[in-house]
């Protein structure tokens, strides 16, 4: 009887996983460490070991219902965005990856699921990870790297020699918004707390100030990039230090957005805005950076799958983490 047992808990570890998941639209109380079938790739996707995911705002966002349009109701529901792992399986449709493959991406918002130990993903979200990069950084990429892909190429048109402030330069999109303007050759002024400011300095940032004890509007030289990462800033107010067709870049709406819009019409300066999510052709450009040694995500604090859901509870309530959280599969 017993050598019939053991398979049989064999064969149940294999169809199903770990996951955190979620019964409603909520706060952290909502979600649990729980157990699903583990998914069946579709024709165009990858079913991935999860090594590693990242926890990202949007992924809180997502779970309090704020896109709940598109994301539907239907229960119990998944998070998470971020993943680096190795490829377990292909879709009839994809090509260009491998059982066995390492690599990175992130999951459709609409059907996050990577704090998980395996997530089916589209090939098109998935490419391969650089050797340079561990799993744990390669988690990290995805959405934050491009935030800052998006904000500086897309939004910017960011270049040698520019003037380049990045509000909350510490934070999980700042720190590497430091790094990719410094590997561009710009000059880089940083806020922070005071806790973080010898780090910032480490980091690259050729200036950097007490974000309690110094308004940026009080900084002696204006900028060509104003990089909002926290959403703390006043478009009207950074005008100022904004050179002649300066960019100022908001990554999280406030109710302020539609005066700090028409402001940007009429003041030669452009106010921008926009969602997280991009193109796989920024998965290869984070890689790329990553091989060249400009990118390389910082790691706050790394926790086990089992003890994911208590860390999310105890950051969002407060405990500050500075960079990156990271979930580390057993």
């Amino acid at each position: 009887m017993n050598n019939f047992v053991t398979p049989l808990k064999q064969l149940k570890a294999y169809y199903s996983m770990k996951a955190i998941l979620y019964n409603r639209y909520g706060g952290p109380e909502v979600m649990h460490l729980g157990e699903i079938p583990t998914p069946i790739p579709k024709s165009n996707q990858v079913l991935v070991r999860v090594k590693a995911t990242s926890v990202n705002p949007v992924d809180l966002k997502l779970r309090s219902g704020l896109a709940r349009l598109v994301t539907s109701s239907r229960f119990p529901r998944q998070m998470g965005i971020d993943f680096s792992g190795i490829v377990e399986q292909t879709g009839s449709n994809v090509t260009g990856l491998n059982p066995g493959d390492r690599v990175f991406g992130w999951a459709d918002y609409r059907n996050s699921g990577t704090f998980a130990e395996y997530v089916a993903v589209d090939a098109e979200l998935t490419v391969p990870l650089p050797d340079s990069a561990s799993f744990e950084q390669a988690a990290c990429f995805g959405v934050a790297g491009s935030t800052v892909l998006k904000a500086f190429y897309d939004k910017a048109n960011l270049m040698s020699g520019m003037d380049v402030l990045v509000n909350g330069c510490m934070g999980g999109v700042g720190h590497m918004a430091v790094q990719i303007a410094k590997g561009s050759g710009a000059k880089v002024t940083g806020f922070c707390g005071s806790y973080d400011m010898e780090a910032a300095e480490h980091l690259g940032c050729d200036e950097v100030y007490d974000y309690r004890s110094t308004s940026v509007n009080n900084v002696s030289h204006s900028f060509d990039i104003i990089f909002d990462t926290p959403g703390t800033l006043s478009f009207s107010k950074c005008l100022k230090i904004l050179k002649p067709g300066g960019t100022f870049i908001h990554i999280i709406p406030t109710s302020g957005l539609p005066l700090a819009l028409l402001t940007s019409l009429i003041s030669n300066k452009s106010y921008t805005v926009f969602n997280t999510m991009g193109k796989r052709e920024r998965l290869f450009k984070l890689a790329d950076l990553a091989e060249q040694g400009i990118l390389k995500p910082v790691i706050g604090k790394t926790v086990p799958l089992n003890s994911a859901v208590e860390s999310i509870t105890t950051m969002e309530k407060g405990e500050r983490i500075r960079e990156k959280l990271v979930i580390k599969m057993d």
